[in-house]
């Protein structure tokens, strides 16, 4: 709560900041606070990262709306023209940071509904860079400036509102302010937001499949928001990719990452959906968030008569054989939906959970590490503690 007053603390501002913070307090609630002038603003969100990105976020509650429009003029202005660049890498940073903090993974036996890989930070992270790059004012407006679909943003916020009642349920399951959505709570909350068992599944199996849906998409559309909004002023294809090398019409490689910069490959080829993922990891590159996202929009075009060909087969079995980054490569198509459509046993099982204590990830995901504990054996990492497998990997 910010007790925003005009010029000098006065004891009747005084007076009703007390009386708030102790009302507050009898109530059991103990929010952060302060009490600042808007001279007082402007001078600590140029000096404290932290206050500019709490200010990005003021809203008017109650009290003098006028003095809150004469905020909004002097101090926003000032919260998005100075250091810009400073605040999104501080920002990126800070989420790096924070998503290793907390697992490093979307798909963690206890994950944090607030701070975790996923969770409602990493929205508030994306909009804070929007609003500081692009003066995007909440989420709606960057679908008004083309940056994402009217459709990712409904997306979105569908996974935050669900993750929102998780996280209300959490705190009123447990009395206190608890983030982390432990093993202990996950039937208590699942049981409150009204899931039910379903075929093999339990009612918390379903309920956790549904909170790691949410959250991988929330992972994925922030961080396309952030690339799109601080991208948004570099050059144009023709101007950033004229360094590159063309692997062949339509794939382009720059800069360690693959580029598809004729999307009417995909449906022209569409064993190109799987030959993609080869070229990345014969080169040892990335694909961009521009072509993950463009071969996901493409998936229907994997069907019966795509999965039996040779021109998809090929390479997907050149995946498999490479000396190494099978794991990663696979990560990768995982991420991007075309593993579990060219495989559709494995897409059942998209953040699939067994509810127990020796299960860390979704069945998925347990599926996938197996891969990379194998390469891990074969490459000798265990060869003091396994000698006989690593010799026979």
């Amino acid at each position: 709560l910010l007790f925003l007053y005009p010029r000098r603390i006065t004891p009747f501002v005084q007076a009703v900041t007390e009386k708030l913070q102790h009302t507050l307090w009898d109530a059991g609630i103990e929010p952060g606070h302060a009490a600042r002038s808007i001279v007082d603003c402007i001078r600590l969100a140029e000096s404290d990262m932290r206050v500019r990105t709490s200010l990005l976020d003021a809203r008017f509650l109650c009290g003098d709306f006028a003095l809150f429009q004469e905020f909004e003029r002097k101090v926003e202005p000032r919260l998005v023209k100075t250091g810009i660049q400073r605040f999104i890498r501080e920002k990126l940073e800070e989420n790096r940071a924070r998503h290793a903090q907390y697992g490093g993974s979307v798909y963690l036996l206890e994950p944090d509904v607030k701070e975790g890989e996923g969770g409602l930070r990493d929205i508030q992270t994306a909009r804070w860079i929007a609003r500081a790059k692009v003066k995007a004012r909440d989420l709606e407006a960057l679908a008004l400036g083309g940056f994402v679909g009217t459709t990712e943003i409904a997306n979105l916020k569908e996974s935050q509102d669900f993750l929102l009642r998780v996280r209300n349920e959490l705190h009123f399951a447990t009395g206190r302010h608890q983030d982390q959505l432990t093993f202990e709570q996950q039937e208590n909350v699942s049981a409150a937001l009204g899931f039910e068992g379903e075929e093999a599944l339990r009612g918390v199996e379903v309920f956790m499949r549904s909170y790691y849906l949410h959250a991988a998409q929330i992972d994925r559309l922030s961080t396309l928001i952030i690339h799109r909004v601080t991208d948004s002023d570099r050059p144009s294809f023709t101007a950033s990719y004229v360094f590159g090398r063309a692997l062949r019409e339509g794939v382009r490689l720059s800069k360690g990452h693959l580029h598809i910069t004729k999307p009417e490959i995909l449906k022209a080829s569409p064993e190109n959906l799987i030959r993609i993922f080869d070229d990345a990891q014969k080169y040892n590159c990335q694909l961009t968030h521009e072509t993950r996202e463009l071969m996901r929009q493409h998936l229907e075009l994997i069907d019966d008569e795509f999965r039996r060909s040779a021109a998809a087969n090929t390479p997907f079995f050149s995946i498999l054989k490479w000396k190494e980054s099978v794991y990663e490569t696979l990560a990768a198509m995982h991420r991007s939906g075309v593993l579990g459509a060219f495989i559709p046993e494995f897409g059942r099982l998209l953040c699939m959970v067994l509810h127990d204590a020796y299960h860390i990830y979704t069945v998925d995901q347990h599926s996938l590490h197996l891969v990379k504990e194998i390469e891990q054996l074969r490459a000798g990492i265990y060869a003091e503690k396994m000698p006989q497998p690593t010799h026979l990997a």
